[in-house]
């Protein structure tokens, strides 16, 4: 206990009636007096099964229901993973129960939700439970019809509301905190983001006790505090229950029993109704959770050949599809390939005939031969020292004999006896009309080139000097080494 002087509520536990709690209110040091009865559904009531239920009514007459709470969970999908079902002994596993990320809080007299959303962890701010509430609750008293057909200023969109939040102290603590952080009216001010610091509305200690702190409540500019002690009282109820206890045990679900399709319900539980409400003193019926009057037994799962035959017919259809584009594709390529082999066929019969015939004719046919043209008319020959150049004859090439060369005609056995003897004089070749550079001796005068010579020139300087011996000129023939002849510069091998 915080301090005795704030308004806190205690839950105790009703030992005959396990389904039954009482809420005691205590403030300024007085005795504990009972304020609220918490109800929650019977577990042995077969509409309770898959369902978490609390109502908060008056401890003296149970008819009068200020609000309460109704949460169904939501299903997981059944898993056709073959590891799931081999795990599971070869059985599609069940459906698991999955706890809702919000709830509803419905008020009564005036008729008002508030609903509670889930806030899951951040790296920088914890889990905690968001809702709103009205500023303005009840109407304005008015003899106007037309202002009593207007709607309640709680469930209108133009009337401000607060937020609050619920919120865990710290991770090893069991204490919540309800905060209160402002009107959803204000406009936020991007340049200054400072504002006033969050408000604390009330305390549940230990999730067992709830203690307002009446000194803020002040600071709360709203009309209906009752509303909102009868909120705080059942968020922080149903938070406990659903969110820090067991799944299975808050939600009712049994053995097999998650294998029905939630949110059905078995044809006599819809055929029998409910009991009447009991009647208030105005004459108006008390809405809160109906509970039948006799059980019924737990609905059991039922056989579906309905839909494993469905299952099977299609399976049978998709396999007979898959069979029939098969053969579809085997027929169309058979097809391709005939086509193709007879295009095949048609075109050796086309183009075979006469490749064979060119290649019949190809050995017969002889290359022509390049016709001899006549001579090019000589002219006088213009030294050109900066052109190298060869002379070209237009006749035919005459045989060249050479100690290197064969020699057509001779024993390739006397060949190399033949080829000892001096060469004979060889007939001068035409004259060309491509003009070379002059050849300087070794006395500086320059010689004339093979254009400016003429043919009984040529003929003397062949005779005045043998060919030679040796392929570099290093040796002249024995004719040579007689005293009279002088070794003379080497003439250039291309020329």
């Amino acid at each position: 206990m915080l301090d005795e002087n704030l308004p806190t509520f205690f839950l105790k536990n009703n030992s005959q009636s396990p389904q039954q709690s009482t809420i005691y209110h205590r403030q300024y040091g007085n005795d504990p007096e009972p304020t609220y009865t918490l109800r929650r559904l019977d577990p042995a009531d077969p509409s309770s099964e898959n369902h978490y239920g609390v109502a908060l009514s008056d401890p003296w007459v149970p008819g009068i229901v200020y609000g309460e709470v109704s949460v169904k969970p939501e299903w997981t999908q059944p898993s056709l993973s073959a590891d799931a079902i081999r795990a599971n002994g070869g059985v599609v596993p069940p459906p698991e129960p999955i706890i809702p990320p919000e709830f509803t809080v419905q008020l009564y007299n005036p008729d008002q939700q508030v609903v509670v959303y889930y806030k899951a962890k951040t790296w920088n701010r914890p889990a905690h439970w968001v809702f709103e509430m009205p500023q303005r609750t009840f109407r304005l008293p008015s003899a106007s019809t037309l202002d009593r057909t207007q709607s309640d200023p709680a469930t209108a969109d133009v009337t401000p509301k607060l937020r609050f939040s619920w919120r865990k102290d710290g991770k090893l603590s069991k204490d919540l905190s309800c905060l209160l952080h402002g009107k959803t009216s204000t406009m936020p001010d991007t340049k200054h983001k400072s504002r006033e610091p969050d408000i604390t509305v009330a305390i549940f200690q230990g999730l067992k006790e709830l203690t307002l702190y009446e000194p803020n409540l002040y600071r709360v500019e709203m009309e209906d505090f009752k509303g909102l002690e009868v909120v705080l009282l059942l968020a922080a109820v149903a938070i406990r229950d659903i969110f820090f206890g067991s799944v299975k045990e808050v939600f009712n679900i049994k053995a097999g029993g998650a294998s029905t399709v939630p949110g059905r319900k078995s044809p006599k539980a819809q055929t029998q109704g409910a009991p009447p409400a009991t009647a208030l003193p105005d004459g108006k019926p008390a809405p809160r959770i109906s509970i039948p009057n006799s059980p019924t037994p737990a609905p059991q799962p039922r056989p579906r050949p309905r839909q494993d035959n469905a299952a099977e017919e299609e399976a049978r259809r998709t396999q007979t599809l898959l069979e029939k584009e098969k053969r579809e594709r085997e027929q169309a390529k058979r097809r391709r390939d005939q086509e193709i082999e007879l295009e095949t066929k048609r075109l050796q019969e086309i183009y075979g005939k006469e490749e064979q015939q060119a290649r019949l004719q190809a050995p017969a046919a002889s290359s022509p031969s390049r016709p001899n043209l006549p001579p090019r008319h000589s002219g006088p020959a213009r030294p050109q020292p900066h052109r190298y150049s060869q002379s070209y004859s237009l006749h035919a090439s005459e045989p060249v004999h050479s100690p290197w060369l064969p020699i057509t005609g001779v024993d390739p056995r006397a060949q190399s006896t033949a080829n000892l003897h001096p060469p004979r004089p060889m007939p001068p070749r035409p004259q060309s009309t491509v003009g070379f550079y002059q050849i300087p001796t070794s006395s500086g005068a320059l010689l004339p080139g093979p254009s400016q010579t003429s043919p009984p020139q040529l003929s003397a300087q062949q005779k005045l000097q043998p060919k030679k011996s040796s392929f570099f000129g290093f040796r002249r023939n024995k004719e040579e080494a007689s005293p009279g002849n002088k070794l003379d510069k080497k003439r250039s091998s291309m020329f």
